[in-house]
C-alpha cells in the first residue's frame, strides 16, 4: 500500500511539472530588500512560470541576490561556487527561495532513505 502511495506521488509531480514550473522571481538590485540573502518572505514574493526547458536559479553575487527561471538544458539541481558569486539550480516548484548549497544532495538521500523503508 505505502509503494502505491509514493508511486502515485511520484506520477502526480511528474505531472505537475508538465504545468509549468513555477519559481521565484526577484532581484535585490530592483526590488530594494524584498530578494536579500538571509530573511527572504516568500509570502509576498513575486512568483513565475518558468518556460519549458527551464528551472529556477538563484544567484549570489556578494550581497546582491536574483532569482529567477533560466535555461535548464542539462542542468540538475546543484550549485556552483566561485569566490563570492553562487549560482543554485533547482527542478521544483518555487524551490528557488532556499539558503541551502547542498538542496541537490539533501532530496537524493531523502529519497533513498524512503526507497529502502518503504
Amino acid at each position: 500500500m505505502m509503494k502505491f502511495a509514493v508511486v502515485t506521488v511520484l506520477i502526480l509531480s511528474c505531472i505537475a511539472s508538465a504545468m509549468g514550473l513555477r519559481c521565484y522571481k526577484c532581484h535585490s538590485l530592483t526590488t530594494s530588500n524584498d530578494c536579500e540573502e538571509e530573511g527572504f518572505d516568500t509570502s509576498n514574493a513575486l512568483k513565475t512560470t518558468c518556460a519549458y526547458g527551464e528551472v529556477c536559479a538563484k544567484t549570489v553575487v556578494g550581497k546582491l541576490v536574483a532569482r529567477d527561471c533560466i535555461s535548464g538544458s542539462g542542468l540538475s539541481d546543484s550549485c556552483v561556487s566561485v569566490d563570492d558569486t553562487a549560482v543554485c539550480y533547482c527542478s521544483t516548484d518555487l524551490c528557488n527561495s532556499a539558503v541551502s548549497k547542498n538542496l541537490g544532495f539533501a532530496l537524493a538521500f531523502i529519497s533513498l532513505v524512503a526507497a529502502k523503508y518503504l
